[in-house]
């Protein structure tokens, strides 16, 4: 697994652009509702993409509250569709 979370506050710098990746408002709550979410539906996907984001959790909570945070969805491979609901990605 490899991810390129780590613990960085992306309010004040250039994050990386691309279409994969998405900045995330107040990360830590959301990684924290997006995991809610995960547990919450059934199959390898949601269970693939819990255990990803789970230890992008645990360098999130090294941020302040209120942290812009990066997801880059290609770190989910096959769980694109329930991670970009756990974010609500669509909604923004």
């Amino acid at each position: 697994m490899d991810t390129t979370f780590s613990a960085i506050d992306f309010r004040h710098c250039i994050p990386p652009a691309g279409d994969s990746i998405h900045l995330i408002a107040d990360y830590p709550r959301a990684v924290d509702d997006a995991l809610t979410y995960l547990a919450l539906c059934e199959g390898p996907d949601a269970d693939m993409a819990t255990m990803i984001l789970g230890e992008e959790a645990r360098s999130s909570r090294f941020l302040p509250a209120g942290a812009v945070g990066l997801l880059q969805l290609e770190h989910y491979p096959g769980a694109v569709d329930i991670v970009t609901r756990a974010f609500r990605l669509n909604d923004r």
